[in-house]
C-alpha cells in the first residue's frame, strides 16, 4: 500500500462518517440500491452539489442506500472518480480499457486490490458481508478502516 492507496481507504472512511453523520441506511449485507429509496440520478450519477459538499438528495431520500462501506464510496463523486453504482446495485470501476462504463468488479477483482493497495484477504476484511470486524454502523466501518490504515504505518489526519 502507497500513500495514495493509503488516502483512498480514507475517503472510504470519509463517506462512511458522512453516511453516519446524516443517517444514512447501513448494512453490509448490500451494496445495491432501492430505487424507492436512493435516486441515482442521470447515468448513474447521485444529485451531489460540490460546492458546498453536501449532498441535495438526503431530504427526499432519507433512507439513503447504499448500505455498505464500498457503496457509500462509489456514490461519492466528490471522493473519488473510479466507482459507480449501476441502477441494479452492481458495482463498476473505471478501467483504461473501459473508461465511461467502467468493468463490474467485486471483492475478487485484482483492479480492485490494486486500487486500494490491499489482498483479497484484506478486500474480504474490509469489504465483505461481515466486513469491518461485523461492523453495524457507518461509524464503526469508518473507524476500523481507520485503525486498519493506522496498522499500515500510515498517519490520518
Amino acid at each position: 500500500m502507497n500513500t495514495t492507496q493509503a488516502q483512498r481507504l480514507v475517503n472510504v472512511a470519509n463517506a462512511l462518517r458522512d453516511a453516519d453523520l446524516n443517517h444514512w441506511f447501513f448494512d453490509m449485507d448490500s451494496w445495491g440500491y432501492d430505487p424507492k429509496r436512493f435516486n441515482l440520478g442521470e447515468r448513474g450519477n447521485p444529485k451531489f452539489t460540490m460546492p458546498e459538499n453536501e449532498v441535495d438528495f438526503i431530504d427526499e431520500h432519507k433512507c439513503g442506500t447504499p448500505a455498505c462501506a464500498l457503496g457509500h464510496y462509489a456514490v461519492r463523486p466528490d471522493l473519488q472518480g473510479k466507482f459507480k453504482l449501476t441502477k441494479e446495485g452492481n458495482l463498476r470501476m473505471r478501467t483504461e480499457s473501459r473508461p465511461v462504463l467502467g468493468e463490474e468488479v467485486d471483492l475478487g477483482s485484482l483492479q480492485m486490490h490494486q486500487y486500494f493497495g490491499i489482498s483479497y484477504d484484506e478486500a474480504q476484511e474490509l469489504f465483505a458481508h461481515d466486513g469491518c470486524d461485523d461492523a453495524q454502523t457507518p461509524l464503526a466501518a469508518a473507524r476500523y478502516i481507520e485503525r486498519f490504515v493506522r496498522s499500515k504505518g500510515y498517519v490520518i489526519s
